[in-house]
């Protein structure tokens, strides 16, 4: 009876580990929702706001763990709203069954609108502390707390390090 429990609780680990872990091939489509806050200054302004931002990705396993994708992302905020297409590349880590440490970075280009005004967006982004958890073999969810961003932005360019001012939170189907 010992080595029936002990082969059981091997098998249900093995069916754990593979049932969760993302291998070559595997097809991904989710996204990111963001709710932020930013501040901005330049030349004594000081501009303090609420985004935004809704990002679809469609994403494919190269190899194991390494998924690369290609995003839409909208934003907005304080009335600039902002549409920029994101290529991208994640690496995922399992920590514990099965959740995974799935640090990120994207680069892309886009543009910006306020009122009638529109110019031209390129940036990146650097997720370092993102977590997700796989609740079933095809569901995933997770979220970002730690993030390093870039953005030139109609000649004016930014910098930005966001811990926890700046979460998303992601949804992934995989097939």
């Amino acid at each position: 009876m010992k080595r029936f429990a002990i082969l059981l609780v091997a098998v249900f680990a093995m069916l754990a580990f593979t049932a969760s872990a993302q291998k070559k091939g595997e097809t991904s489509i989710g996204g990111n929702i963001g709710l932020g806050i930013t501040s901005a200054g330049y030349d004594g302004y000081m501009n303090t706001g609420v985004t935004f931002s809704l990002a679809p990705e469609l994403g494919y396993f190269i190899a194991d763990n390494l998924k690369i994708g290609a995003g839409l992302e909208y934003s907005i905020n304080s009335g600039i709203h902002s549409f920029a297409f994101m290529p991208n590349v994640s690496y995922y880590v399992r920590m514990v069954d099965n959740l995974y440490y799935v640090p990120s970075l994207a680069i892309g280009g886009g543009f910006l609108a306020q009122d009638s005004d529109v110019a031209g967006l390129f940036g990146f982004s650097l997720d370092l502390f993102a977590m997700e958890y796989k609740a079933t073999k095809n569901f995933g969810f997770g979220a970002s707390l730690v993030n390093l961003s870039y953005a030139l932005m109609g000649g004016i360019d930014s910098l930005n390090f966001s811990i926890l001012t700046s979460p998303t939170v992601s949804f992934r189907y995989y097939f």
